[in-house]
């Protein structure tokens, strides 16, 4: 599928779910209606590693005939700050609509997202505090993180940007709470880094129907779910 493609047919699909839950913008007619600016968004994440900038320029040069009225960057950054959860949702209803593929395990973790570099953090002029001062076993960072949960395909299935130093492990206490990623993940077995690991959690998770397994040493992890979902594959 092309892009030109895969972009009509999230419209489509978007525009169409946007009718069902009955959906509206503020105005009646937008020039650049909420549908155009989720496909843009879903673009975004699923290619352009959700640098809208990017994005934004890359329709305007290329896909001008299908959005004919983009708007400038600071007006899709703040419109898609509010359409960011639906935008989420939607994405993994057309990632399951676009892939007959089907998985039980899923992997989550977090990855640094630097603004700057750390001898340049009292200076930075987008972000100030301890509240963006990261660190991990790796590396010390400032700025923020991004908490990421893809199946075994490597399709996403939920994503959240933090400040850098918020804990690792309320990303799953969150994930807890969101009933659409529960559903997803329903009988299904996460596998996550150490910093995950919880006695108390994986109980709460199982109690879910969902089974936790957390990498305990260096190195090490549980490997039976995705021995079994290979083997899967190979039948």
């Amino acid at each position: 599928m092309t892009f030109r493609n895969y972009i009509i047919n999230v419209y489509i699909l978007t525009d169409e779910i946007l009718k069902l839950i009955k959906h509206k913008h503020k105005t009646n007619n937008p020039k650049f209606s909420d549908a155009e600016l989720i496909t843009l968004i879903i673009f975004s994440m699923s290619f352009r590693k959700g640098d809208y900038k990017i994005t934004l320029k890359e329709f305007k040069e290329n896909y001008n005939d299908l959005f004919p009225y983009v708007p400038q960057l600071p007006a899709i950054v703040k419109r898609a700050k509010k359409l960011y959860k639906l935008a989420q949702v939607i994405s993994i209803i057309l990632t399951n609509l676009f892939s007959e593929k089907i998985t039980t395990v899923y992997i989550a973790d977090t990855k640094p997202i630097p603004v700057c570099k750390n001898q340049r953090m009292k200076r930075n002029k987008k972000v100030s505090g301890k509240l963006y001062k990261g660190n991990n076993a790796a590396k010390e960072w400032f700025g923020f993180k991004i908490r990421l949960i893809v199946d075994y395909y490597k399709r996403p299935i939920g994503y959240e940007i933090i400040p850098a130093s918020k804990h690792d492990i309320n990303f799953l206490k969150e994930v807890k709470e969101d009933s659409v990623l529960i559903d997803i993940l329903n009988k299904g077995t996460i596998i996550a880094d150490k910093a995950f690991n919880s006695k108390d959690l994986k109980e709460e998770f199982k109690s879910l129907g969902i089974e936790l397994e957390a990498i305990r040493k260096k190195g090490k992890v549980h490997h039976k779910q995705k021995d079994k979902q290979e083997n899967r594959d190979s039948i």
